[in-house]
């Protein structure tokens, strides 16, 4: 998701060499262009706030038409809410550098929690997650792999939010009872 940047003036001095901090002349050069640059974020995030957030129908036919993803014709992507969830999607895919950060941080703007995860190889990744209801696992799968260059992507998705655990707990998945080997079968 985009996050507002609401400190320009102290990450600019922060990054500053050394050699020029707490310099009056350079601090008043950075405060100036910072104060300019906070000023151009806060337009645009509130733009963005009132664009994307809570736009409906047409108005957000447009917002997606500039991204290039347009409003599917059937089925739930016809639905404002999900389409504002392809939309964004489609923001974070043009800023993904394929980490395993930006694929959480879409998965998570999808209202994908609880992912498992995991590297089977090089070239492939592995995600599990709880099923949620506007997208699929199709939908997210292709969101994943236009997001992520040439790997592969194998994703699935759970109906179940009931943890993993033992025998005797009614409220979870997992051993029932058994052997787990011959010693314990002969009592040793």
């Amino acid at each position: 998701m985009i996050e507002k940047i609401t400190n320009h003036i102290q990450k600019l001095k922060e990054l500053n060499l050394s050699q020029y901090r707490n310099k009056p002349n350079f601090d008043l050069i950075l405060e100036s262009f910072g104060e300019q640059v906070q000023e151009l974020e806060n337009v645009l995030y509130a733009l963005l706030e009132t664009t994307l957030q809570n736009a409906t129908g047409k108005r957000l036919d447009l917002e997606g038409e500039m991204l290039g993803k347009t409003r599917p014709k059937l089925g739930l992507g016809s639905i404002d809410d999900k389409y504002r969830l392809l939309i964004l999607s489609k923001i974070a895919q043009n800023h993904s550098y394929s980490t395993w950060t930006d694929i959480y941080n879409i998965l998570g703007l999808l209202g994908v929690q609880n992912i498992k995860s995991k590297n089977i190889h090089s070239q492939t990744i592995e995600i599990d997650y709880p099923k949620i209801d506007l997208l699929n696992v199709d939908e997210i799968k292709e969101i994943i792999e236009s997001s992520t260059g040439p790997i592969g992507v194998n994703i699935s998705s759970n109906d179940t939010l009931k943890p993993f655990g033992f025998n005797g707990n009614p409220n979870a998945f997992g051993f029932g009872e058994g052997i787990l080997s011959r010693l314990a079968k002969n009592g040793n």
